[in-house]
């Protein structure tokens, strides 16, 4: 279980924290140092898997960046995506949006692989759908390109899913696309 509590008489504000039965770990902390070295100031609704890693939309200050999406465990974490940073295919993540560059739901699953929704700039694709591991950022779909098997082309994203294929589990060796598979509903408009 993950959740976003409020602290009194600390140091801090509020945190995320993770873990059952009293057995509580912090795992993100108003005013602690985000990795890359801006300071949490708010988070959005977390997501968990079975190993204890928490994916987060975090709120930043002390950096021109406001927003970045993060994984952490309590004793790690890494910068996923930050607002205004590259993403795949030319664009940067979005800074100038109403919600900030990451305004959907986020999915993390148990291979840590986190899937978001992300505002985009100075490119042809308004938002897109990605997938990252820590180290490497996929692009699933872009807004403004063709919906696959249609004659029309994705005009808004959302409502992905992040499947939860282990190693070495049935279809891992297989099929490894399974191990990665969304499903998106999407608004397709045709030419």
């Amino acid at each position: 279980m993950a959740f976003v509590a409020e602290i009194t008489g600390g140091s801090a504000d509020f945190g995320l924290f993770r873990g059952e039965c009293g057995d509580l770990t912090p795992v993100f902390v108003a005013d602690q140092i985000a990795p890359g070295g801006a300071t949490f100031e708010d988070f959005g609704t977390p997501a968990i898997n079975r190993h204890g890693q928490v994916a987060i939309v975090g709120l930043l200050t002390n950096s021109a960046i406001r927003r970045g999406l993060f994984v952490g465990d309590g004793t790690d974490a890494v910068a996923i995506a930050l607002e205004g940073q590259p993403a795949p295919k030319g664009c940067s993540y979005a800074s100038q949006r109403a919600l900030g560059a990451f305004a959907g739901p986020i999915t993390l699953n148990d291979r840590g692989e986190v899937a978001f929704e992300a505002g985009l700039t100075g490119g042809p694709n308004s938002s897109g759908i990605f997938r990252c591991n820590g180290d490497r950022t996929t692009t699933i779909a872009l807004a403004g390109t063709i919906a696959p098997g249609t004659t029309g082309m994705f005009g808004s994203l959302g409502d992905h899913k992040l499947l939860n294929q282990e190693p070495g589990t049935r279809n891992s060796r297989t099929s490894p696309r399974s191990r990665y598979a969304m499903t998106s509903t999407h608004t397709v408009f045709s030419r």
